[in-house]
């Protein structure tokens, strides 16, 4: 439901698990991953508060069975809390501070390690530790060049391979994961491949066509990129809501006809 763009779906579907295992966190964890990703699908800040309250209650969840837990059980509870301070950063990246983002980045990647403590074959921990270690060293800055942050982007690449060849449930998180980074390393073949897979297992989703449209665009594509932002933009004009995605969508498609000297395009 969630990759298919159908989030009221997820959320009734999630009311079932959280209603027949109220102590248990993952239910709340999810729960608040549904808000996060409605919350980014649109570009506006929506639920920010049941956000954060579900985050909060999986944590509080998390802590309180950690009390007796341990090992395999041990190590699901720090993916719960590394999860839920990883949604929060992201958040904060988005729509808050960069100093709260960094900090509760920071404390997840401590559970995750604590996880691994605990069972170091649950390999899901591992979808969380490659996309911290990825992107901190990318987005690091003068943080890595002042040696308080080392490069571990490959480290965090292969994190996420292990992630998608061997977690329980984080397969298709890491996939998007490895989509983003692949991106950002100027891989453009790699993001078609998997976005194009991904699309035909989720086709009602916008997820994979953002990354799709722009990979091909750096292929020098541009019919293809502008295939891929008109399906984008149908969908968007269903429900444009604050019309921020609506508009990077038609300044995309004015550089693809401005490349292609498809000038009346360009002005439309």
């Amino acid at each position: 439901h969630l990759l298919n763009d159908r989030f009221d779906s997820a959320q009734k579907t999630l009311d079932s698990l959280v209603g027949m295992g109220s102590a248990d966190p993952i239910g709340y964890l999810f729960k608040a991953a549904v808000y996060l990703a409605r919350m980014t699908d649109a570009e506006e800040e929506l639920d920010s508060d049941e956000f954060r309250r579900l985050a909060d209650t999986s944590i509080s969840l998390a802590e309180i069975r950690l009390v007796d837990a341990s090992g395999r059980q041990a190590a699901w509870m720090f993916l719960c809390l590394g999860h839920a301070k990883a949604y929060r950063s992201l958040w904060e990246s988005r729509f808050g501070s960069f100093t709260s983002a960094l900090k509760l980045a920071l404390n997840a990647r401590s559970d995750y390690e604590k996880g691994f403590e605990s069972d170091s074959t649950l390999y899901d921990l591992y979808g969380g530790l490659g996309m911290y270690h990825y992107w901190k060293s990318a987005k690091a800055g003068i943080l890595r060049w002042l040696q308080i942050f080392k490069n571990d982007r490959e480290k965090g690449v292969d994190e996420l391979y292990l992630a998608v060849d061997s977690s329980i449930i984080s397969r298709h998180p890491a996939r998007n994961a490895l989509i983003w980074i692949w991106l950002d390393m100027d891989k453009d073949d790699s993001v078609v491949t998997i976005c194009e897979e991904m699309l035909g297992q989720f086709p009602d989703g916008k997820l994979f066509l953002w990354p799709l449209a722009e990979a091909l665009y750096e292929k020098k594509n541009y019919d293809g990129a502008i295939e891929v932002y008109l399906r984008l933009r149908g969908k968007l004009a269903v429900s444009p809501g604050n019309y921020y995605n609506l508009v990077e969508c038609d300044y995309n498609l004015n550089r693809c006809f401005d490349r292609l000297d498809r000038e009346k395009d360009a002005i439309e």
